[in-house]
């Protein structure tokens, strides 16, 4: 027999709303770094922490769903302030790319990749 316990509903919980937390702060960056509010040093700096974070967060999320662990959005702040952060991350997005600008996107992808967006 295993002499390990599982993780309380408490700690878990806790992760849930980690995961939450910093997946918020991480759209608050790279919105920031879409409204060319970052500098170019402070998009390849959150690039690499990004990069570093990805597997650890995906990581918490498989562990959270494979252990049925759920939250209502209106019971947790993160959860909250995560939703509130997409609509706004959105909104935004909508508001400051024209046709012309995915064009212009496009075109540097194809540049910078030697490949294209379909």
């Amino acid at each position: 027999m295993s002499d390990k316990k599982p993780a309380s509903t408490s700690v878990l919980g806790e992760l849930h709303s980690l995961v939450a937390s910093v997946l918020t702060k991480q759209l608050k960056l790279a919105d920031g770094a879409l409204g060319g509010e970052l500098s170019a040093e402070q998009i390849e700096a959150l690039q690499g922490v990004l990069g570093e974070t990805k597997v650890s967060i995906g990581a918490a999320i498989a562990f959270l769903k494979n252990n049925s662990i759920t939250a209502s959005v209106e019971d947790n702040d993160d959860l909250r302030e995560l939703k509130d952060e997409l609509a706004r991350t959105r909104t935004r997005g909508k508001q400051r790319l024209s046709a012309s600008d995915l064009e212009d996107a496009a075109r540097q992808f194809e540049q910078l990749t030697g490949g294209s967006i379909q």
